[in-house]
């Protein structure tokens, strides 16, 4: 038996099921949410580095300790069933699933997310990794001609020869067949991007390392200073093997896994459920046994910037701009002015704060309740395929924008019951790392918790 904190409960559990009921308990007897510290319950999470997680640095992840506790759970799932992630990102709650034997489906708009979730959850063979490693850093430096790619300030964020050595490596890369192991090195190869590029570590987005915001003699200043000697100095290569290492040994931990799960990437909308990437055809009704998701937040990060760098890298763009792509997102902000018009989403409690945005600032009017119409249609396709009586759980969070709350937990909530969903359950978990979500104007504020939502389909 062990010690667990849930805010002011203090319990001693045996097992996972036991705390649910524990927590359903004091759910029924409270008018608000209970606090649970899931970084205590579960510490042996905290080191960050657990299987194939680590693999790609990925904005406002979400932490596994939520994922493993519903999906070490016979109250929500079983081993062999299957969970959806119609918001998937880099695939935190699709690997968990698969460590505990369970299938997983996933979605993301993000053509990079959706590597990185294949990546991450796919078995690879040690030996043959190695071997096909070698032959990548063997082959780079005698490719004679490899071209740079093609975008917007490139030189801002790469010294010409760190681009030369970047092309004559992606070649040989590519020189590999296509597949799971190919896919795997431009991961690493992506990974190595930010290492070897003039962007600032502490920044999910791109921005340039700038000396100039410090004041002389500064500490901050001669840790600037210092990263871009370093990166002048960088040998890309051996950067790019010691990332390669590292994540191979990550994926290797996979093979330890008896019955590990399995991963499909189904669709690129959470809109509309397809059976697979290439397919048109709908993913059948009542068709996966639990729905486990985080959603983007309105207003409040910018995925397909954070990506820019290795989606141009990669050729990822799909035929499209980095502000068309970046439109197939819920929660984008590019609106072309003509199309800025106020329109409410037949949630009362949302629609009278939307009016007030509205006239304050009818850009940030439009993004916020055009993400709220996106959502309703995503969580309207996730109850379509959620098997009956099973469980829809939300990872949400509130934010303020232009000064007034928004209150995205709320809204949510109101709109599944109104879709004949059953509130059954609300968890209540600090951030810790406040890093997690982007403050970037003035009225934006910083999400330092996260409110976990519980539904059952009747």
């Amino acid at each position: 038996m062990r010690k667990a904190t849930t805010g002011s409960l203090h319990i001693y559990i045996m097992d996972i099921n036991q705390l649910t009921k524990v927590l359903y308990k004091e759910y029924a007897s409270t008018e608000g949410g209970v606090s649970v510290n899931f970084r205590e319950i579960f510490p042996f999470l905290n080191k960050g580095d657990r299987y194939s997680h680590s693999i790609h640095p990925y904005p406002a992840k979400l932490i596994p300790h939520i994922p493993y506790f519903f999906l070490n759970n016979e109250n929500f799932i079983r081993k062999g069933e299957v969970v959806l992630d119609p918001f998937c990102g880099s695939g935190t709650t699709l690997l968990e699933a698969n460590l505990q034997g369970i299938n997983s489906y996933g979605v993301d708009s993000n053509p990079l997310a959706r590597l990185i979730s294949n990546c991450k959850t796919e078995v690879l063979s040690e030996k043959i990794a190695y071997r096909k490693l070698h032959q990548i850093i063997s082959y780079a430096p005698t490719v004679i001609k490899a071209k740079n790619p093609q975008f917007t300030n490139i030189d801002i964020w790469f010294s010409p020869r760190v681009k030369d050595e970047l092309a004559k490596l992606l070649v040989s890369i590519k020189q590999i067949n296509k597949g799971k192991y190919q896919n795997f090195f431009l991961i690493c190869f992506s990974a190595l991007l930010h290492k070897v590029s003039y962007t600032d570590p502490r920044i999910s987005v791109p921005v340039r390392i700038n000396v100039n915001r410090y004041a002389q003699r500064s500490r901050g200043r001669a840790h600037a200073e210092e990263l871009i000697e370093r990166i002048d100095k960088i040998d890309v290569l051996s950067t790019f093997e010691n990332i390669c290492n590292t994540n191979i040994k990550r994926i290797a931990s996979l093979n330890d896994i008896e019955n590990l799960g399995e991963t499909k990437i189904i669709s690129k909308d959470a809109r509309k459920l397809t059976n697979s990437l290439r397919s048109h055809s709908k993913l059948n009704n009542d068709s996966v046994d639990l729905v486990l998701t985080s959603p983007p937040y309105a207003s409040a990060q910018k995925y397909i910037r954070s990506s820019s760098l290795s989606l141009y890298w990669l050729s990822m763009l799909e035929g499209k701009s980095l502000v068309e792509m970046d439109a197939d997102n819920i929660g984008h902000e590019n609106y072309r002015k003509d199309s800025i018009k106020k329109q409410l989403v037949g949630i009362k409690s949302a629609d009278e704060v939307i009016e007030k945005i509205f006239e304050k600032n009818q850009l940030r009017g439009k993004i916020v309740s055009q993400y709220l119409l996106d959502m309703e249609m995503a969580l309207d396709e996730s109850v379509r395929v959620l098997k009956h009586g099973r469980c829809l759980i939300l990872v949400i969070g509130n934010n303020k924008v232009c000064g007034y709350e928004f209150n995205t937990k709320r809204y949510l909530s109101e709109y599944l019951i109104s879709r004949g969903m059953v509130l059954e359950l609300e968890l209540i978990d600090d951030i810790k790392s406040y890093g997690l979500m982007t403050k970037r104007n003035k009225t934006a504020s910083i999400i330092t918790r996260e409110w976990i939502l519980v539904f059952r389909k009747r």
